[in-house]
């Protein structure tokens, strides 16, 4: 995976990023780059992403892809946050609205 992902170009951010290696929020490409590959091989700290989002002022959050396990865990953490499943480009699309909103 660091071959390939040395091989791509990254590009800064349009919104930071929280990294689940650090549950730090990162702009930088390189550092963004780097922990990609960390999170290969590091506990993630899902817990701490959540919370840091939270204390940053994320109170929306759209899971991707079938179910909606993450979802259930971010309203065990952090229950204010709302949590919109989306598992086909309709959905992914109306749960975009609804978070822009």
């Amino acid at each position: 995976m660091e071959t390939v992902l040395e091989g791509i170009e990254f590009n800064s951010p349009h919104t930071p990023v929280v990294q689940n290696v650090s549950a730090d929020i990162y702009a930088d490409p390189e550092q963004i780059k780097q922990n990609l590959i960390r999170q290969l091989y590091e506990p993630v700290l899902w817990v701490d992403c959540v919370r840091i989002m939270h204390k940053a002022g994320v109170s929306k959050l759209i899971e991707c892809g079938p179910g909606k396990v993450l979802c259930g865990l971010i309203k065990r953490i952090e229950s204010d946050i709302v949590c919109l499943g989306s598992e086909d480009e309709a959905s992914l699309n109306s749960a975009i609205a609804e978070v822009s909103a």
